[in-house]
């Protein structure tokens, strides 16, 4: 009877993102776990539940969770001044992709004439955000634009590992996307997954069933074929992304001015993209 009811709650969990959530906060372990870790280290804000950490990364402990968003805020920080323009510099930013605000959390300190946006997919993520997250604000978007924004409304836009997942129609929508909504001026930044990773996952020392890694490994060369897309299961508009630099310039430069390209300067993985709006509004 248990193994039974282990492999019903094992496939809910998988189909239904929201029944996923709310298991995942009956995790009385996790949660003694998350109360602990705060108060001992006076965090200003509560920690996500596992089940909404495990939904933005493989990792799920705490300490690796709170980690990575701060470094990756740094990096966004060093990106930008590698361009001349200080996060502080910004009026209005979104984090596209905010998850549960790994990243989000760590800005909290920004002046207030620099207005917060995050938004995700992952309606139980943006939930939680919203009960905790009180300085910035918050919206859940569909799988396919548009965002439920305004026309210009951001002068800075940042997409950490976005990207990294989509096949390339739906990044090449995206990238209109956040095109629309940035005003002229404005900072776009994406990350993307470069040589480096794809060895990495190539060599199998990344988990990636055989499967995946079967189909991977049939792929001509990243500089041949620019922007290589392997979904995790066959069928899927959702897997694993890579990009030659000479893409992202050619194809990429033709939507957004292209300041700075980055290698591996997002956690020492991910290389940064970073670009510019031009022109009118």
């Amino acid at each position: 009877m248990k193994g039974l009811v282990k492999k019903v709650r094992s496939k809910i969990k998988r189909i239904v993102p929201e029944t996923r959530f709310l298991l995942g906060r009956m995790d009385p372990v996790d949660a003694l776990h998350r109360y602990r870790y705060r108060r001992t280290r006076a965090l200003a804000f509560p920690i996500p539940p596992k089940v909404l950490r495990t939904m933005v990364g493989p990792e799920p402990r705490i300490e690796r969770f709170l980690d990575q968003g701060r470094r990756t805020s740094e990096d966004v920080r060093r990106a930008l001044e590698a361009v001349g323009r200080p996060l502080e510099s910004f009026r209005n930013i979104l984090d596209f992709g905010c998850g549960c605000g790994r990243q989000m959390r760590w800005l909290a300190e920004m002046p207030r004439s620099c207005r917060l946006h995050g938004t995700d997919i992952l309606a139980p993520a943006i939930e939680w955000n919203r009960r905790h997250l009180h300085f910035a604000e918050f919206e859940v978007n569909n799988f396919y634009p548009p965002l439920g924004y305004t026309h210009a409304r951001f002068d800075l836009i940042y997409a950490i590992s976005v990207f990294t997942h989509l096949n390339e129609p739906d990044q090449q929508a995206w990238m209109d996307e956040l095109k629309r909504v940035a005003q002229a001026g404005g900072i776009v930044m994406v990350t993307t997954q470069g040589e480096y990773a794809l060895e990495h996952f190539r060599k199998g020392t990344l988990p990636a069933s055989p499967e995946f890694l079967a189909r991977l490994n049939r792929h001509r060369p990243l500089s041949e074929e620019g922007v290589i897309f392997e979904p995790y299961e066959p069928g899927m508009n959702y897997g694993l992304a890579f990009h030659d630099v000479n893409y992202v310039r050619e194809r990429w430069g033709r939507k957004l001015r292209l300041l700075r390209f980055i290698p591996k300067g997002m956690d020492g993985w991910q290389d940064i993209v970073v670009m510019q709006k031009e022109g009118l509004n």
